[in-house]
């Protein structure tokens, strides 16, 4: 199904697929107040389908790291595909074939995910086709940049995070792990030196979440993040 709003933006549905076009090329494709009034309609859409639900929580230790979760609700399996922007830079893929590092002169950010068994990682920087890696300071200029795509098939629920770790110099050796329980209980544990900070979800009814930090097997510091 296709839908072409006055706002010149396009929303395809393909079952479990929404694409969204930009198709107002006599103004470059300029946003204005109509299309992101569209687009809203389109995401509340989206929302509240229920097939499929997107969540994403962030948890931001100052001057260390960030951890994007993203979970995924939904019936059957399907397709995954998530996708991160960097600046202009040059990329690393490291070891594990997942986690990635820039290699700036001066600052520079670490990416360590926490995907699905299986995952695949490509790094697109300045393709057209598909239109992958661009980063655009301004309407009408594209510059190549690296986005990771992290892309996986398989079943809903599904639970991932990122540790984002930007730094200067020498490249940080932080780890970022997840156990999940059957009852629907998930800790994420982030190692940083001696010390390691735990994010413990609870989706069970209402739902909670509580960040703790450790250091010598002992708790330092907690704080719970639902009311």
């Amino acid at each position: 199904m296709t839908q072409d709003s006055p706002a010149r933006l396009i929303v395809e549905r393909d079952a479990r697929v929404m694409r969204l076009t930009l198709s107002n090329p006599s103004a470059r494709n300029a946003l204005h107040p109509d299309m992101y009034a569209a687009g809203r309609q389109a995401f509340e859409s989206a929302r509240t389908d229920p097939d499929v639900r997107w969540q994403r929580g962030l948890v931001f230790v100052k001057g260390e790291y960030w951890l994007v979760v993203d979970r995924i609700l939904g019936p059957g399996a399907h397709d995954f595909s998530l996708r991160w922007l960097l600046a202009p830079s040059a990329t690393t893929i490291e070891a594990d074939g997942l986690s990635v590092h820039t290699t700036n002169p001066d600052a520079d950010v670490r990416l360590v995910p926490v995907v699905p068994p299986g995952t695949r990682l490509d790094v697109w920087s300045g393709h057209r086709d598909p239109l992958r890696g661009w980063f655009s300071p301004e309407n009408g200029t594209m510059i190549p940049a690296p986005q990771l795509e992290y892309r996986w098939r398989g079943p809903a629920p599904v639970l991932t995070a990122m540790l984002i770790v930007p730094y200067r110099g020498a490249r940080p050796t932080h780890t970022v792990t997840m156990r999940s329980q059957a009852n629907d209980t998930h800790e994420i544990a982030v190692a940083v030196g001696d010390r390691v900070d735990c994010l413990t979800l609870n989706f069970h009814g209402a739902g909670s979440a509580r960040w703790t930090q450790h250091r010598g097997g002992r708790e330092i510091r907690a704080s719970e993040l639902t009311p």
